[in-house]
């Protein structure tokens, strides 16, 4: 018999984000992840040019990943109520290293909140979710077999597990905000750090910009 394959990884994180939307009780999620995904994927055909170029004023899709969730205001039905409930729980991260192509980054279960584990664990409940973070507040996962043996809640939902690639125990990725006071002059930045890298003991920084107030 034939072998089931799992589904790519972009189509785990639409799914994911779906599920995110619905928990977060955000109307038209289908809709609005289907805009997303059109907005961050290359189209030479030019036909998800259209409907940005008829705006006043026009302009494109970015046709590559997400830079800032701020961004997400110039896409088809995101709007600044949409983008402040999805905020807290969602971030943009750009790891195509100028390919275009971003590679998709887990989540970190033992700081991640409840509703985006819900969100990413397929077949459970944000109520399952929320046990499975008042598990762990006691102590981090240090393994992944023991993560999935705290998931696997009631019976019933024991095949229910975090997809490949979209879990880990760590986080690559931080931001560090840092302010300076020189009398009545204050200056911020925000920086996003990556440790990724292996070649190096210290954190390369992706991007930077001014902190908010």
């Amino acid at each position: 018999g034939s072998q089931s394959s799992s589904p790519p990884p972009n189509q785990v994180w639409a799914a994911a984000f779906e599920k995110l939307l619905v928990i977060l009780k955000v109307p038209k999620e289908h809709d609005l992840v289907t805009e997303a995904a059109l907005w961050v994927t290359p189209d030479p055909s030019g036909l998800t040019d259209l409907q940005y170029l008829a705006l006043d004023p026009p302009y494109r899709a970015a046709q590559r990943p997400i830079l800032d969730i701020a961004e997400l205001a110039r896409v088809k039905g995101f709007d600044a109520d949409i983008i402040q409930t999805i905020a807290p729980y969602v971030t943009a991260l750009d790891t195509s290293g100028g390919t275009g192509v971003s590679t998709p980054t887990p989540v970190n279960v033992n700081t991640a909140s409840a509703e985006v584990l819900a969100a990413i664990i397929p077949d459970i409940t944000l109520s399952d979710a929320q046990a499975i973070v008042k598990k762990r507040a006691s102590a981090s996962f240090k393994d992944m077999p023991t993560f999935r043996l705290l998931v696997l809640l009631p019976p019933a939902k024991q095949a229910a597990t975090c997809p490949t690639g979209i879990c880990d125990l760590k986080s690559n990725y931080f931001t560090a905000t840092i302010r300076v006071k020189s009398g009545r002059i204050e200056a911020g930045y925000t920086v996003l750090l990556d440790r990724s890298q292996t070649t190096t003991p210290w954190p390369s920084i992706k991007w930077r910009k001014e902190a908010a107030d």
